[in-house]
């Protein structure tokens, strides 16, 4: 587990705030206390490590990155996120949080990310069992999206009950069939639909949940789907879509996990959905901070 104690906002970022955005109720998103759970999307620090990829080219994940835009002094962000973590894994992760708060042992927490379920789908053989059949075709095929589903809602649930006050950022499913190593596998055209069918089944209960009270919700999904079809230019780079990853301007880092600018995107994305939520004006990534991303230098 890992702890982040931030240090303020930049003066001219809160004058901004109060004297330029009257109708807008400062402070919405509550920094004070944040927690993440998840796997190597959000525990990125030591994938190099497995990889043999430069440390800078993963950057802080999306959650972190958010945190580094909205953290006030002393907030702070405690990550109970572990690479290689399935969805049985996470609500493991939620379990032993909710039991320490139950033991008095940590105050509760502010603002939390439940982000699960991607390493589910990303063995050789759950992907040539979803490949086979389209959702309601295969029992073995479909109990794999019901058992992330059932962990996602035991670990909000649990969470809900912990922390009753607190902000939720709920995470869809990436699409698998967009990453390198999927790719490399060279599945057909119908095996990747039949994946994505069955993404979509848990994707689409995700995303519902943002109905609601204090829920938001990052879609991965349909954001990696969107940068990898039709790339933006930060800059004056062009960013370079799958099957190609590895550096900086790449979307992907590594066969499976986003570099530090798809990350900044994703946290772009979130930050402003959070203003929408709850109220706020969290600034997002600037083009020239991106770039720095892109070249390794933010």
């Amino acid at each position: 587990m890992s702890r982040i104690t931030f240090s303020p906002r930049p003066l001219a970022l809160l004058v901004s705030a109060v004297f330029f955005c009257p109708s807008v109720v400062w402070s919405q998103v509550d920094t004070s206390r944040c927690v993440s759970f998840g796997d190597s999307l959000t525990d990125n620090d030591s994938l190099y490590l497995l990889f043999g990829t430069d440390p800078w080219i993963y950057g802080p994940d999306p959650f972190e990155a958010v945190f580094q835009q909205a953290a006030d002094h002393d907030d702070q962000l405690e990550n109970h996120a572990v690479l290689r973590s399935t969805s049985s894994d996470v609500l493991d992760q939620v379990r032993s949080y909710v039991d320490a708060r139950d033991a008095g042992e940590i105050d509760s927490a502010s603002l939390i990310s439940l982000q699960a379920g991607g390493n589910d789908f990303l063995t050789t053989e759950v992907l040539l069992t979803l490949a086979s059949a389209p959702p309601g075709e295969s029992e073995l095929a479909d109990s794999v999206a019901s058992e992330i589903r059932g962990n996602l809602l035991a670990g909000l649930r649990l969470l809900k009950s912990s922390d009753r006050n607190a902000a939720l950022v709920l995470w869809t499913i990436p699409d698998v069939t967009l990453s390198p190593y999927v790719i490399g596998l060279g599945l057909d055209a119908a095996s990747q639909v039949n994946i994505r069918a069955h993404l979509e089944r848990t994707n689409r209960l995700i995303r519902t949940l943002e109905r609601q009270p204090r829920i938001a919700v990052l879609d991965i999904f349909t954001i990696l789907v969107e940068v990898s079809i039709a790339p933006p230019t930060i800059g004056h780079i062009a960013l370079t879509p799958p099957p190609y990853f590895g550096f900086g301007s790449a979307i992907f880092a590594d066969p499976i996990h986003p570099t530090a600018v798809s990350n900044g995107l994703l946290a772009n994305e979130l930050i402003s959905k959070l203003n929408a939520r709850f109220g706020d004006s969290i600034p997002t990534y600037s083009d020239s901070e991106l770039l720095k991303l892109i070249q390794g230098v933010l």
